[in-house]
């Protein structure tokens, strides 16, 4: 991108302020959706993740000179590319809690967390390798949002806490006596 004369500093800045709102507004957007559609985790992540493929190629493309270099393009590529590979991080930590019930939330969501800051550690890292140059991260986009895809196609999607939770408060036993203080799970978690 810097050997092309059409694109500066304050082009680059703008992208990347443009990909950060775009990343937090499609990542809410995208917990609600899943919210009022439930069942849908693993499809939503595998759309997410192909759009994201597909937009992190797109850029490949653009960096290796096989389409012609454009303002809108870059933008475009980059923007989409990280919104929707963005929102798939609450996403897999759903389905990761959910295949691993009876497991607590919290194990679960502390062990993920950790392991991406952990990754993005190293690929920070690398940067102050010297003289490694940038080419490498546009490998790294793709490798890891393709390579990401085959695991996710071999899991098997079960919704066992979902279904738990939903159920509660409906067709459970009360306690006599207990009407004024609630249902029987509301009893046992007082």
């Amino acid at each position: 991108m810097r050997k092309n004369p059409t694109l500066i500093q304050d082009d680059a800045m703008w992208v990347g302020l443009t990909a950060v709102l775009v990343q937090g507004v499609v990542g809410l957007l995208v917990g609600r959706m899943t919210d009022l559609v439930y069942g849908y985790i693993k499809v939503s992540l595998l759309a997410f993740m192909i759009t994201s493929l597909c937009c992190f190629y797109w850029f490949y493309l653009l960096t290796m000179g096989s389409i012609t270099v454009t303002k809108w393009q870059i933008f475009c590529s980059v923007v989409i590319g990280l919104g929707f590979n963005f929102a798939n991080a609450p996403l897999f930590i759903e389905f990761a809690v959910e295949s691993a019930y009876p497991c607590p939330e919290v194990y679960v969501g502390g062990l993920l967390t950790g392991t991406m800051n952990f990754i993005g550690l190293i690929f920070l890292f690398i940067f102050l390798i010297p003289d490694l140059g940038y080419k490498w991260v546009t490998y790294v986009l793709l490798s890891s949002s393709s390579l990401s895809l085959i695991p996710l196609l071999i899991v098997r999607e079960e919704y066992s806490r979902s279904n738990i939770d939903r159920s509660v408060g409906t067709d459970l036993p009360t306690i006599p006596g207990a009407s004024e203080k609630g249902t029987l799970h509301q009893l046992s978690i007082q």
